[in-house]
Parts: C-alpha cells; sequence; structure tokens
C-alpha cells in the first residue's frame, strides 16, 4: 500500500518512551511503531462506532422489517 510521509509534534518524554519501546520490541522503526498505534486506534475506534450502532438498534422493528421480507418471498414463492 502506498504511504505518504508526514511531520508529527512530539512530546519529548513520550517519545524517550517510544525509542525505548521500539528498541525493547525490536520494532524497525519509530515510523513502524507510531503507524501501528494509529491502526489500532481506528480499528478500536470503528468497534466502538459498530458498537454504538447496535446500541442505537430498534430489534423489534428490525425483526417485523425481517419478517415481513420472509413473508413476502414466501408468498412469492406460493405461486411456483
Amino acid at each position: 500500500m502506498p504511504k505518504d510521509k508526514v511531520a508529527i509534534t512530539i512530546e519529548k518524554d513520550i517519545l524517550r518512551e517510544l525509542d525505548l519501546m521500539v528498541k525493547e520490541k525490536n520494532i524497525p522503526s519509530r515510523s513502524k511503531a507510531i503507524e501501528d498505534a494509529i491502526s489500532q486506534l481506528i480499528e478500536n475506534w470503528r468497534k466502538n462506532r459498530l458498537y454504538e450502532q447496535l446500541r442505537n438498534l430498534d430489534v423489534e422493528a428490525e425483526k417485523a422489517e425481517a419478517e415481513a421480507s420472509v413473508d413476502a418471498v414466501n408468498e412469492a414463492w406460493q405461486k411456483y
């Protein structure tokens, strides 16, 4: 996948910790560590967003709609 270069400003203490983590975990580079962290952050955000959507789902309305669709299909097939 193509990559773009970006510049960030980061606190020195965080950068020191990042460098230590890169060294101890044998991560190829700061960039790779930051990319992995951002990927995980995005994945968690997507899961939380999906969870929120599911939580707001009206189960009874969805069930009624699904049953109506099944009934319509069954009616159509009864002709055959």
